[in-house]
């Protein structure tokens, strides 16, 4: 091997790995990626329960931080049903991993009945990718039929599970119908209207 292939070869390395670590430059949510993880789940829940209100037809709440000792259950918005029953919806925001292990990452989900709906909104440089999954629709000890992975029940705990998704995971889920593909550069909202609206019926 030459040394102007190994040069080649280590500035390669060298631009990916700063490549890596400046992925957000310049994207839509450069800012939300310095948050913590707290604000940055807080404006996953905003920004959830404003598309609810705004394009479904539902009542839907949301009380910020005040909903963290709920007596019937663990979840962050809530839509009122005309038979005045709740849809408890958890919320679970991940921004996009980098590097060789790129995936968005989401913790202490509950296996046992304590939501109706998950939600997760996973972002990346210019893209919203919202899976939506009835509780029903989540198994926790065999691998999801449609996602092909499952829950891990994190070290000491009883029934907190870490899931993480991956690229083959979100686009499994457009293709089933699970997911949809919020592109911040072109949104739709007709289409994100009826999404939202089937899923959270």
């Amino acid at each position: 091997m030459s040394s102007r292939t190994i040069l080649n070869e280590t500035v390669s390395d060298a631009v990916k790995k700063l490549r890596e670590r400046n992925y957000w430059k310049g994207s839509y949510f450069e800012e939300i990626v310095q948050l913590s993880n707290d604000e940055r789940g807080k404006w996953g829940e905003q920004t959830l329960y404003k598309f609810i209100k705004a394009l479904t037809p539902y009542n839907v709440e949301w009380d910020e931080d005040q909903n963290i000792n709920n007596s019937d259950g663990v979840y962050d918005i809530w839509i009122n049903r005309p038979d005045s029953t709740k849809l408890r919806i958890e919320v679970k925001t991940a921004s996009r991993g980098t590097g060789k292990k790129s995936a968005w990452q989401h913790e202490n989900l509950y296996a046992s009945e304590k939501w109706d709906k998950l939600v997760f909104i996973d972002f990346e440089y210019s893209t919203i990718w919202f899976t939506i999954l009835d509780y029903s629709e989540v198994t926790f000890d065999a691998r999801h039929g449609i996602f092909g992975t499952k829950p891990t029940l994190r070290n000491d705990q009883n029934d907190k599970y870490k899931w993480d998704f991956r690229d083959k995971q979100v686009h499994l889920g457009v293709a089933n119908g699970y997911t949809f593909c919020y592109d911040v550069e072109n949104p739709d909202d007709e289409a994100l209207s009826e999404f939202l609206t089937n899923k959270l019926a």
